[in-house]
């Protein structure tokens, strides 16, 4: 697949992302592994993402690598920008694929914040939102994105929280989605019990496990 405008694209939007810093403003990443077990094997989901704010707006990504019961092994990769004087708007950006098969995508389109659009909102979940990626260059076809997460809410008084997190994205006849149950117990802080959701249109796949932090 050649692709060599987006790839140039994406290269330019990173190095921007990680070199420009506005005053005391300071770019932000973090890590983590997600690993599950299930009666259809074992998922393996180590994720990162990134995020700098400068004058402009704020630049940010978020990416992993997935291999899960029945799935080819697929890697994604988000680069994003939020003008600063809009930020229920983003300029959404995806590459990725299929190692394995030599196969791969690039997608760019717009993403309406919601939790942004709708203050009230924010309050319960700090992320919300839907995207529109027309199909570019590759394997992944025109899709809707609706990705969101909510804020912790009590379980066990203070001592066990929860919260859920996941997206599902819309293709012309079939769908594909994941979701998240995680369980935050006080002082843990590194370990996370998670439940996770693999939904690919009528098909499921639930397994348990933990997301570790370094």
């Amino acid at each position: 697949m050649k692709t060599p405008i987006y790839a140039i694209l994406f290269a330019l939007i990173a190095t921007v992302a990680v070199s420009a810093q506005s005053g005391d403003q300071k770019a932000t990443g973090s890590v983590w592994l997600d690993v599950f077990g299930g009666t259809r094997g074992v998922v393996v989901y180590p994720q990162y993402a990134w995020s700098v704010p400068t004058s402009a707006g704020k630049f940010g990504g978020f990416g992993f690598v997935e291999s899960a019961p029945g799935e080819l092994f697929f890697t994604n990769h988000l680069v994003n920008f939020t003008p600063k004087v809009a930020s229920w708007f983003t300029a959404h950006g995806e590459i990725g694929g299929i190692p394995a098969k030599g196969k791969a995508f690039v997608q760019l389109g717009p993403r309406i914040n919601l939790h942004k659009a709708i203050p009230k909102l924010e309050k319960a979940m700090p992320r919300l939102f839907v995207a529109y990626l027309p199909e570019l260059r590759g394997i992944r076809t025109r899709n809707l994105l609706i990705s969101g997460a909510t804020r912790e809410f009590p379980i066990v008084g203070k001592r066990v929280t929860a919260s859920v997190e996941g997206y599902d994205r819309i293709f012309s006849g079939h769908s594909y989605g994941e979701a998240w149950l995680l369980c935050h117990v006080r002082n843990w802080k590194r370990i996370t019990p998670t439940a996770f959701v693999i939904r690919d249109t009528g098909r499921y796949v639930v397994s348990f496990g933990v997301r570790i932090k370094p």
